[in-house]
């Protein structure tokens, strides 16, 4: 019985000794977490934590200085909080008027004119040609790899950051005739925008 009655006073002095102090919203009266707290002499203890608790040392009665962004800076003494609540003023921040534009990102753009033969007998009797135009976003290629121009375009086809215009495009089949000779293969520009 003495060891209890013993356990139970040395307990409630305890938590008369280490009682904290809790700082609050003045709005809300919800606790405010990750306030910077200092004790005099500027010295920084530690941030509040999730419970609005101060990590004050034990038995601390000085001056104390609370800052957090959303709030206005709160000093008090230790040993005068009764209640063993602080509550913060909140603070609104008026800024300028912020105007955004929304445009359209720089393109590097290649120009490609594209010719596939169909072949019958070793003869060319039809082919496709088009012309199309690849918007490739400047700033997100990576050639720091040193790709040749075909392998990096199908590469970023492949991811879907290339746009593809189709300027013209048409098939065109004759019997008997070959275009081979007569008819550029391939011709690629490159145009920066």
């Amino acid at each position: 019985m003495k060891k209890t009655l013993f356990s139970i006073i040395l307990l409630m002095s305890v938590l008369c000794v280490s009682a904290q102090i809790k700082i609050v919203d003045m709005a809300d009266s919800c606790p405010v977490h990750a306030a910077s707290v200092f004790i005099s002499g500027n010295r920084c203890v530690g941030v509040s934590g999730v419970d609005g608790l101060l990590p004050l040392p034990k038995g601390y009665k000085g001056k104390v200085t609370v800052n957090h962004i959303n709030y206005y800076e709160k000093e008090f003494l230790a040993d005068t909080v009764s209640s063993g609540v602080v509550m913060l003023k909140p603070r609104a921040y008026a800024i300028p008027e912020v105007e955004a534009k929304v445009g359209e990102p720089d393109y590097l753009v290649i120009s490609a004119y594209y010719r596939r033969y169909r072949f019958t007998d070793s003869i060319p009797t039809a082919f496709r040609e088009g012309l199309y135009d690849y918007y490739l976003p400047i700033g997100s290629v990576g050639f720091e790899e040193h790709l040749s121009l075909p392998s990096l375009l199908e590469r970023l086809i492949g991811k879907g950051r290339v746009r593809c215009k189709t300027r013209s495009e048409k098939n065109v089949r004759k019997e008997g005739e070959s275009y081979y000779s007569s008819l550029p293969a391939f011709k690629l520009e490159l145009h920066v925008a």
